[in-house]
């Protein structure tokens, strides 16, 4: 562990993003200070600062990897809170546009849990740390960022008659979907950062579910829509070892099921019968909850003329992915880790950018499968993406035969490898020339 060199730190937000920044910062700071303006439970259970914490979440490999590196121990006591082992390729029924993937046993596995026991997971191990603190309630009021002073905070707490402010050597934002980090630097004058977005409307649902009924040796499915002749999208998956699975539902323009009778029916409408018939003898033990995400971003953080004095961002801040694509934890945590690696060797502005860059291919895998559908609007679907769209086609559909395009496919999806792995040529011979059908 590094010998600490700044004094301190502030951390907006003890989102998942927020809490692995504290923890990168704290072998650097003598003091990191994290302001969540909720109230964090003493459980794993769902709190109403994340709008999305009740829908699938699924550790990619390449994620729980990065994790257990920054968390020593976390992998361990997830697992002791329930969370389920899965190989992607071979627990999984996979139904993507042109066929069901072939099953085969692979080296990589994934943690499968619901969020708030992440959540719950990574708070018990980094608030261990003598060096962070915790301050809930803490609703931020302003923050003034500036190219030649450090950055001010200010905040208010419930039970607090004034604002406090804080003048910390660095300020970290970690705040979300929700942040206001542009409104922070239009009015601290900064240039603002170019802006990547789509625009689509997509709905989920999901529900907590006991006993549902899959083939041998299955342990989840996830059944891929079609764009854009198919409107529904479905996963099944276990979240707990006690048998508990979450069921979801990702609509593209379609309204979401309230109840269970019509979530299930949704689920028998789907175009692949296995999840409904593995739902006709489920039970619900929750309500269904509904989620919608409109809007997704990319934004050039660091990529301007000038960048605040030790300031960063990191998190959905710089990058709001449609999160069917379960791509947000792992971007959080490669985004971590080079903040760790690099905190106090470069520039704000040069540190920034490195971190931005962790989220970009995440953003380019996700923003173009975004523009399958044609009401997407935002970021152009140009030559480019088109052929990309081609040639996944190809790829996805020689998997449902060839095992090594399964594992060399999988392995871009939970980021152990570049996209450019797919064109390695014993594996692009196996798909290249790989036959369509019309539409």
């Amino acid at each position: 562990m590094s010998t600490p060199t700044h004094s301190i730190a502030v951390v907006i937000g003890a989102s998942i993003a927020g809490l692995l920044a504290a923890n990168a910062l704290a072998s650097h700071c003598e003091k990191v200070i994290i302001l969540e303006r909720d109230t964090l439970p003493d459980s794993p259970i769902q709190r109403n600062g994340v709008a999305q914490g009740s829908q699938v979440h699924i550790l990619l490999q390449r994620g729980l990897i990065e994790l257990e590196k920054q968390v020593p121990g976390f992998t361990h006591l997830l697992t002791q809170l329930g969370a389920v082992r899965l190989d992607p390729l071979n627990d999984f029924y996979l139904n993507f546009p042109f066929g069901v993937f072939v099953r085969t046993p692979t080296e990589m596995s994934v943690l499968s849990a619901e969020r708030p026991v992440i959540e719950y997971a990574l708070r018990a191990l980094i608030l261990r740390r003598k060096n962070i603190q915790l301050v809930q309630q803490a609703r931020v009021v302003k923050v003034d960022l500036s190219r030649a002073a450090v950055p001010r905070v200010t905040f208010s707490q419930a039970d607090a008659a004034e604002n406090n402010t804080l003048h910390p050597d660095w300020l970290i934002d970690a705040s979300g979907r929700s942040s206001r980090v542009m409104e922070w630097l239009q009015q601290s004058e900064m240039p603002l950062p170019q802006e990547e977005h789509t625009k689509l409307s997509i709905n989920y649902a999901s529900c907590l579910i006991k006993n549902p009924t899959f083939p041998a040796q299955l342990k989840a499915s996830y059944i891929l829509a079609r764009a854009p002749h198919d409107r529904m999208s479905g996963l099944i998956l276990p979240v707990h070892r006690d048998g508990t699975h979450l069921a979801a539902l990702q609509g593209f323009g379609t309204d979401m099921p309230s109840d269970f009778a019509g979530f299930r029916a949704a689920f028998q409408r789907l175009r692949d019968p296995l999840p409904g018939e593995a739902l006709s003898t489920a039970t619900a033990v929750d309500e269904v909850r509904r989620f919608n995400k409109p809007r997704n971003h990319f934004r050039h953080m660091g990529f301007t003329a000038d960048w605040p004095l030790h300031f960063l961002t990191i998190g959905d801040s710089i990058a709001s992915i449609n999160p069917i694509y379960g791509q947000g934890m792992t971007g959080a945590a490669l985004a971590a880790r080079v903040l760790g690696e690099r905190f106090g060797k470069t520039a704000s502005g040069s540190l920034q950018r490195k971190i931005t860059r962790q989220y970009r291919t995440l953003w380019e895998i996700a923003s173009s499968e975004d523009l399958r559908w044609p009401e997407t609007t935002g970021k152009a679907k140009n030559l480019p993406v088109a052929l990309g769209h081609l040639l996944g086609n190809k790829v996805v559909k020689a998997a449902t035969r060839e095992k090594s395009v399964a594992l060399a496919y999988a392995e871009v999806m939970h980021v152990l490898q570049p996209p450019t792995h797919l064109f390695k040529p014993h594996i692009a011979l196996k798909w290249l020339f790989e036959r369509l059908p019309r539409d």
